[in-house]
């Protein structure tokens, strides 16, 4: 095994994946990201299939990402993505994505965390069959996924009844759901008046299937450029999920 691995694929941007803009959906690529991360785990023994057998899956706790451009349909890009070590209980990995002239168009850190079947708590990274702790390569974004604490006032934009075709294989609403639902709190026109610079998403509990997430925002300086976001499960009052969005 390489001691700084790391993992590239090609994605032909298709119809399907792109929004009424003709760029690649938010949603999209995190399903992109998630695929290719996914692939890379198992490449390296940790996987979903040798993961399940210990009774353990992968959760996406926390991600940012800068945007340059996202790129359109019929583009064809290259993603990449590497381990870059542990940060207390979470696995850190850092992703690039490239245009066919070798520009970069976007790049993304994530948190992952290390959760166990049967009772869905973390566990330690180091009960894995690696050492991700020695991977401590080049970093794609250098700063640290901190929580987002905002102190502003927020409105109602919309809520999302948990239906069946939100859950993934883990049972789970799948991380590229709550980037639909967020992405549906703007309106039309913020869409076509601008793109996405940088979004940052936590994921702090498991939104379950049949639950209702009343998802609510604000205006975090009041320019139309930076919002937040939160998703609130209304069964328990938890806060399932936060965002942070900045447009150009």
């Amino acid at each position: 095994m390489a001691d700084h691995p790391a993992r590239t694929e090609e994605f032909l941007i298709k119809s399907y994946d792109v929004d009424l803009t003709g760029a690649l959906k938010l949603q999209s690529l995190f399903n992109y990201l998630q695929e290719i991360a996914g692939n890379h785990a198992t490449e390296l023994g940790v996987g979903f299939d040798e993961l399940n057998t210990r009774g353990l899956f992968w959760v996406l706790s926390r991600i940012k990402i800068i945007i340059d451009r996202m790129p359109s349909w019929r583009e064809r890009v290259s993603l990449t993505t590497w381990p870059k070590g542990v940060d207390k209980l979470f696995a850190l990995r850092d992703f690039r994505l490239i245009d066919a002239q070798r520009n970069t168009l976007l790049k993304a850190t994530t948190a992952w965390l290390l959760l166990d079947r049967e009772r869905n708590r973390p566990q330690r990274i180091d009960v894995l069959p690696i050492d991700i702790h020695r991977y401590h390569v080049e970093h794609a974004i250098a700063e640290p996924l901190g929580k987002l604490k905002p102190e502003i006032d927020l409105t109602l934009r919309h809520e999302k009844k948990i239906l069946i075709s939100d859950l993934d294989v883990n049972n789970h609403v799948n991380n590229a759901e709550y980037i639909r639902w967020i992405v549906d709190c703007f309106d039309f026109n913020r869409l076509h008046r601008g793109t996405i610079q940088s979004i940052q998403v936590n994921y702090l509990d498991e939104a379950l299937f049949d639950d209702t997430i009343v998802l609510s925002m604000a205006d975090e300086n009041g320019k139309g450029e930076s919002y937040y976001i939160e998703g609130i499960s209304r069964t328990s009052g938890a806060k399932v999920v936060q965002a942070s969005i900045r447009w150009r």
